[in-house]
């Protein structure tokens, strides 16, 4: 599959490259992925997100990601945001109603929401249920695992969103070490598959601030599911409200979770 055309989006900053394969099957190497996403001598991105035809008559469509490192990954909502954005521009789906895609582990759903004061569009897209099944045998009745990496202590919130998630309380996220223990923990034996890391700075009940150390990516502008892990492990514990702002680099997500029987929906721009 050459590139004849591609579109590059970003939900928040977190940025990407769109590629239509409703009509040629997607069969890239890992390492034009990796050629492609360089900064310098490639297009640049976070994440490559591929369209592709649904897989059964309960999907409108399919959705597939990969990192910048040529890995494919499970969920990216600053993606699936900027997947329902695409359609609508190339007029493959009005988005007259919410959509139903399949990820690589089970589906999501993207509705269109319209527009903000500034005229930026908006998706808002069902992202489940948090699960806080622990990934190992070790975490058993653990929401927070205390966890020594990099010269530093932590308790870690552990929470699956599709993808693994480690979320840590830090009173700024402006001096959080992101990088140091992003890094490191990305071979930790918890975490045989890798980690996305959030560092979560708590402001009150509502709003947070925070930064995402992404497996494969690094730290990225903003994380979608991982602004909903934050909240998740946050609601979880007491320290949130079921509505709360993220406050991430480039902008803000709003994400519900009413109750721990309900689906958490994140709402935010694509562009």
């Amino acid at each position: 599959m050459s590139i004849r055309s591609f579109s590059k989006m970003h939900g928040l900053g977190n940025d990407f490259i769109v590629l239509n394969a409703l009509q040629q099957p997607f069969d890239w190497p890992r390492a034009r992925i990796c050629a492609l996403a360089d900064r310098h001598s490639g297009i640049g991105f976070d994440q490559l997100l591929i369209i592709e035809p649904a897989p059964d008559a309960a999907h409108d469509y399919a959705y597939r990601i990969y990192n910048a490192d040529g890995s494919e990954v499970e969920h990216c909502g600053n993606g699936a945001r900027c997947f329902g954005k695409y359609l609508r521009d190339h007029s493959l789906h009005p988005l007259d109603r919410p959509l139903r895609v399949a990820i690589k582990r089970g589906s999501i759903t993207i509705a269109y929401a319209g527009t903000d004061g500034d005229g930026c569009e908006q998706y808002q897209v069902d992202m489940g249920e948090p699960d806080f099944t622990p990934f190992t045998a070790a975490q058993s009745d653990r929401l927070y695992q205390p966890v020594s990496v990099a010269e530093h202590d932590l308790q870690l919130g552990i929470v699956s969103m599709g993808n693994p998630h480690a979320v840590c309380v830090v009173d700024d996220v402006a001096t959080a070490p992101v990088a140091a223990v992003g890094a490191a923990l990305q071979t930790h034996p918890l975490f045989p598959a890798a980690v996305n890391v959030g560092f979560m700075q708590i402001d009150d009940r509502r709003h947070i601030r925070l930064r995402v150390y992404e497996r494969g990516a690094g730290e990225t502008q903003a994380c979608g599911p991982g602004a909903c892990a934050a909240v998740a492990i946050g609601i979880k514990r007491g320290l949130l409200d079921c509505d709360v702002t993220v406050c991430l680099t480039r902008g803000e997500l709003r994400i519900v979770w009413p109750d721990d029987n309900a689906q958490l929906t994140m709402s935010g721009p694509a562009t």
